[in-house]
C-alpha cells in the first residue's frame, strides 16, 4: 500500500492525480487530503482513485492511522509545520518509510526568524523527523542545499518535478490574445507569500491600459487575507481586477492560463515552479523575484525570465513586450528538460 498525503486540493494536486492515474499503478494507492470533500465536479475523471478526505485531527486518528502502519511507503506532498508533527514524533518509526516531496513553503518555513515559542518547538520536532526520512524528491539544487544546511538529512535525494498544471503539452498558443486585451496573472494561490498587494501597487501605473488582472485565490490562504487582496485589487483596477475564487478542473484552469499574456510570481520563496514552466512553454512573459531559487535555476538553464522589481521602471509596452526569438528559446529549453515524458521518467525512477 502506498499513501500520498496532501493538504488541500488545488490545480497542482489535481493535475498530479490525473498524471498519476495515467502513468502508474493506482490500485495500491490511497490519496489523502486534509480537508472536507469538495464538489464532485472537481473530482471528475477520478472515480477510480481511492481518495480520502480528513477535515480534522480526530478523523486523522480514526481513519488514517490504521493505514499508515500497513503502508509500504508514505509520500508527503507537504510536510507539516503544525500540531500534527506531535503525532509523527510519537510514531517516529513510521518516518523510515516516508519521502518528502519538497516544493517550497514547507521548506522555507524553517528559515523564518519570526517564530513564536510554539512554532520553535514544531521546528525542533521537524529537525528530528526529517533526519529520519527515507528519501527526498527535490528538483532544484538550491532547495536541496537549503535543506541540507538546515536539517542535515540522511535520506537519498531524487530529481523529480511535478507534472505541470498547464502548458506542458501545447507549443502553438499565440502570445497575444486576439481580442487585444492583455491578461496578467498575479500569483497562483491565496497564500500570503504571493505578496499580491505589493504587485498591485507596482502595476497601478498601468491601471488605465487595456488589461485584465487575473488573481487565483481559490486555495492556500485565509479569508481575511483574501478579503484584503480583493479590496486592494478593486480599489486600483476596478472591473479590470478579476479574483478567481472557485477551484477549477484542470482543463478549465489550463484554458485560462493559455489566454494570459504575462505572469507575475512575487514569491520570495520557491513556489509556483510548475506554473512558471508551463507558461514559459506557452510563450508567456514571466516575472519572478531574483532572490528565489527557481529564478537562479531557470536563468542557469538559459531561460528568459524577468526581475519583478524591474517593472517599476518599465513603460507598459516594455512590460508586455516579449520577442519571438526569446519565446522560441524558452519553448526549446522546456522540451529539452521538462517535457511530460521527462516528468514520467523521473517519477518512475524515483518510485522504484
Amino acid at each position: 500500500m502506498i499513501i500520498h498525503l496532501f493538504t488541500r486540493i488545488g490545480p497542482i494536486s489535481m493535475k498530479f492525480l490525473h498524471f498519476y492515474k495515467a502513468n502508474f499503478d493506482i490500485n495500491s494507492c490511497i490519496f489523502v487530503f486534509r480537508q472536507h470533500k469538495p464538489s464532485e465536479n472537481i473530482l471528475s475523471g477520478l472515480d477510480d482513485l481511492r481518495i480520502i478526505f480528513i477535515p480534522d485531527f480526530p478523523s486523522f486518528i480514526k481513519v488514517l492511522h490504521p493505514y499508515l502502519f500497513r503502508a509500504n511507503h508514505i509520500y508527503f506532498h507537504y510536510f507539516s509545520t503544525g500540531p500534527v508533527l506531535l503525532y509523527w514524533l510519537i510514531m517516529y518509526n513510521l518516518m523510515r518509510k516516508t519521502t518528502w516531496i519538497v516544493w517550497g513553503y514547507d521548506l522555507l518555513w524553517g528559515f523564518s526568524k519570526s517564530k513564536r515559542t510554539k512554532e520553535k518547538i514544531f521546528e525542533s520536532i521537524r529537525r528530528i523527523l526529517i533526519r529520519r526520512m527515507h528519501s527526498f524528491f527535490v528538483f532544484i539544487d538550491g532547495d536541496w542545499e537549503l535543506l541540507q544546511r538546515r536539517y542535515r538529512p540522511k535520506g537519498k535525494r531524487y530529481y523529480v518535478f511535478y507534472p505541470l498544471p498547464a502548458g506542458g503539452d501545447n507549443n502553438d498558443v499565440p502570445y497575444y490574445n486576439k481580442d487585444g486585451v492583455f491578461r496578467i496573472l498575479t500569483g497562483n494561490s491565496a497564500w500570503d507569500a504571493n505578496k499580491h498587494n505589493e504587485i498591485f501597487d507596482i502595476l497601478s501605473k498601468y491601471a488605465s491600459e487595456d488589461l485584465q488582472l487575473l488573481c487565483p485565490l481559490s486555495y492556500g490562504g485565509d479569508d481575511d487575507y483574501i478579503k484584503r487582496v480583493i479590496a486592494h485589487g478593486n480599489d486600483i483596477f476596478d472591473e479590470k481586477f478579476i479574483p478567481l475564487l472557485d477551484l477549477m478542473p484542470p482543463e478549465q484552469y489550463s484554458d485560462l492560463l493559455k489566454r494570459v499574456s504575462v505572469v507575475i510570481l512575487n514569491y520570495d520563496v520557491q513556489a509556483g515552479l510548475g506554473n512558471v514552466l508551463g507558461m514559459l512553454n506557452l510563450g508567456k512573459k514571466v516575472y519572478m523575484r531574483v532572490e528565489t531559487t527557481p529564478y537562479k535555476f531557470l536563468k542557469d538553464k538559459g531561460f528568459y525570465v524577468f526581475n519583478t522589481e524591474s517593472i517599476r521602471n518599465m513603460t507598459f509596452s516594455e512590460f508586455i513586450s516579449f520577442e519571438a526569438e526569446k519565446q522560441t528559446q524558452n519553448k526549446s529549453l522546456f522540451n529539452k528538460h521538462f517535457s511530460n515524458d521527462a516528468c514520467v521518467e523521473m517519477w518512475r525512477n524515483a518510485l522504484q
